[in-house]
């Protein structure tokens, strides 16, 4: 087992997070946390990084199989290994595997990512967290690509992105024939702007459910509706 300061311990399962070029976030587990379908019997979360998001969703589709595809070799492994030592390890599989060229025929009830981004922005000298933090338009095409031939016909596909690629992102996934659908706006706090957008997308159109949510009721002390989404998995709340 790696050193304590690299495993992140959620109420139902942990997180070893050692030698993964992203660690646990709080991208991540907004998504992870409210990410939903009504009846998500499978399950593909792409980019999976340390597992965090496959696990959370894990422990909450109690009968959903679900996948987690990760480029990464070390992370790759590492989500494996997470998912290994879970209660749920009987429902997950890591596949170390570009997304963009996994022969599959699997589909899938819902798609999740929360995808590298900073689109047109300086790489980052370190070559593999540059890998997973920046990303450019074929990326975000690939993905809504994939997810177009391997969402079921009621499936979703959720991310989460900065709040400014939001608008140029549900116009780009119409040509795919994805439809916003569903859309929450991350605030750190009630009088800041939104830092990031939580969208959901489907074949079938229909009128988009759009809320907002904030972190942060003041410095330091978390809002009600941030515990309450996550009180399901963090200690602490």
């Amino acid at each position: 087992m790696a050193a304590a300061n690299h495993l992140f311990q959620f109420k139902q399962f942990y997180i070893d997070q050692t030698d993964c070029p992203m660690r646990i976030n709080t991208d991540g587990v907004l998504l992870g946390a409210l990410a939903s379908h009504d009846q998500a019997s499978s399950i593909l979360d792409v980019g999976t990084g340390t597992g965090v998001i496959a696990l959370m969703l894990a422990q909450r589709y109690t009968e959903a199989k679900i996948w987690g595809v990760e480029i990464d070799a070390s992370a790759a492994q590492r989500a494996a290994d997470n998912f290994v030592h879970s209660p749920f390890f009987d429902r997950l599989s890591c596949v170390h595997q570009d997304v963009l060229s996994w022969d599959t025929d699997l589909l899938f009830d819902l798609i999740v990512s929360n995808p590298p981004f900073f689109l047109n922005a300086l790489k980052n000298p370190d070559q593999r967290r540059g890998v997973a933090k920046h990303a450019n338009d074929e990326l975000f095409d690939g993905l809504l690509f994939f997810s177009q031939a391997h969402l079921r016909p009621q499936g979703k596909l959720q991310l989460i992105i900065p709040f400014d690629l939001a608008e140029w992102l549900t116009k780009k996934a119409l040509a795919y024939g994805l439809f916003c659908v569903g859309r929450v706006d991350v605030q750190s706090f009630n009088t800041s702007s939104a830092i990031r957008s939580i969208l959901s997308f489907s074949n079938n159109a229909t009128a988009e459910d759009r809320t907002k949510l904030i972190i942060y009721r003041d410095k330091g002390e978390h809002s009600e509706d941030y515990k309450k989404i996550l009180s399901p998995y963090f200690l602490a709340f």
